[in-house]
């Protein structure tokens, strides 16, 4: 079985959510890119585990051999659309050498506590 050419983790910052400007909930989050490849690769990063979700942020990323790099993304959600205080969701990074070959890595996305 071949290893993943990429490597995701993931950071939430800041802890927790707050509120934006347009009154919509933000989680922060870095998320911790790696190139195990010996060539040049480009990502594409994507959110996943509710429709309702916006991803501000690089959603493309060009990393040399090797190249290790952290990528701040806000999500933002409005309030009306959270079902509850945690939703689960998966970010997933995939290559255009290989877009099949997806390294997904799950998280939360934080929100009030609804009473």
């Amino acid at each position: 079985m071949a290893r993943p050419l990429m490597a995701l983790e993931i950071e939430r910052d800041r802890g927790l959510f707050r509120y934006n400007g347009s009154k919509n909930i933000e989680n922060s989050y870095l998320l911790n890119l790696t190139n195990k490849a010996t060539e040049m690769r480009y990502a594409f990063i994507h959110v996943s585990g509710t429709r309702d979700i916006n991803m501000s942020g690089l959603d493309e990323v060009k990393l040399r051999a090797g190249e290790k790099r952290e990528i701040p993304i806000i999500l933002e959600m409005d309030p009306a659309s959270l079902r509850g205080e945690v939703t689960n969701i998966t970010f997933e990074v995939s290559t255009s050498e290989e877009p099949e070959k997806r390294v997904a890595a799950p998280t939360t996305f934080l929100g009030p506590v609804f009473r």
